[in-house]
């Protein structure tokens, strides 16, 4: 794991990153399992309702750039936390929107607030997890997506019925998030992370400065494979923690800007491809699962909480 933080402590950031990101997918599994109701509450066409399904995509696309770039020179919590609070102001919008409109911009927002954890979660996992186990902490970091939307489905349903409203799981989510807000913003925690912001331009010149070394070799020796040595291996062993996007172009400088930043991952093919086919999966299984619930309770006239509970 990172230098300096105890495996506790490593372990409790895995915890509380992995709460927080359940919950935010327990959200977007929460609309899904009430578009029924929804469709019913604010009498609108199917196209309005699927609209409130994928309005969210609209900040997360634009968020998750942008604070992605923000950590780049702000401590890691900071942003989160601001990421938090915009979550947070978008569901609480959900659970008092009479209006589908309403309905719609809290939506939004939501998109934009977990752009923050969604973008700098599992960078963040994957630099504290220990070394023989990195693999491991990552997949139960990224096992909170498919657990969180299928229990939404059961939560939101479950939680409307019992309410009689569909306003009432939006409210409790919000009122779940405040602690994790609330950790977030104590002192000692932001300190624990203040190495995130620093860490992407040290390991950059680490790797910069080998990059150059090894080319320096391979020209004087006419090798174009020259053998490592301990000291290069070391500071391989040190660069791990660099984000991916600093190994993706050598003459990226310390301080891009975010414009700089999109052009030159523009010009990584392979980064182009896995973005192409990460669309092509969420489309489909994201219709899937927010369609899903509505077609068999509709189509098949199946009991909506059975419906739910099957599905997810």
């Amino acid at each position: 794991g990172v230098k300096g933080l105890p495996y506790g402590q490593a372990k409790a950031i895995l915890i509380y990153f992995s709460a927080m990101s359940l919950l935010i997918y327990l959200d977007r599994g929460t609309i899904a399992g009430i578009t029924k109701e929804l469709k019913e509450e604010y009498n609108v066409p199917k196209r309005s309702i699927g609209l409130l399904g994928s309005s969210f995509m609209v900040g997360f696309m634009f968020s998750c750039t942008g604070f992605a770039h923000m950590a780049k020179n702000r401590n890691a919590m900071t942003v989160i936390s601001i990421g938090l609070c915009i979550w947070m102001a978008g569901v609480t919008i959900c659970g008092f929107s009479y209006s589908y409109w309403l309905m719609l911009v809290g939506r939004i927002l939501t998109g934009v607030g977990e752009g923050a954890l969604v973008s700098l979660g599992t960078p963040i996992i994957n630099d504290i997890a220990p070394k023989k186990t990195k693999t491991f902490w990552v997949a139960c970091y990224q096992m909170t997506i498919v657990v969180g939307i299928a229990s939404g489905f059961v939560y939101g349903k479950s939680t409307a019925v019992a309410t009689g409203s569909v306003f009432w799981p939006f409210r409790i989510e919000a009122l779940i998030m405040i602690p994790f807000l609330m950790i977030s913003l104590l002192p000692v925690v932001r300190e624990r992370f203040s190495w995130i912001k620093i860490t992407v331009t040290e390991s950059f010149k680490a790797e910069r400065s080998l990059d150059e070394s090894i080319d320096s070799q391979s020209s004087s020796s006419g090798d174009a494979s020259p053998p490592e040595t301990d000291s290069e291996q070391e500071k391989l062993r040190k660069g791990e923690r660099v984000s991916v996007l600093y190994k993706l172009d050598e003459t990226v400088p310390e301080d891009t800007t975010l414009f700089e930043d999109i052009r030159s991952l523009a010009n990584y093919k392979v980064y182009n491809f896995l973005t192409l086919g990460s669309c092509a999966y969420t489309f489909v299984y994201g219709g899937l699962a927010f369609w899903g619930p509505y077609y068999i309770q509709t189509e098949f006239d199946f009991p909506g909480e059975e419906t739910v509970l099957l599905f997810g």
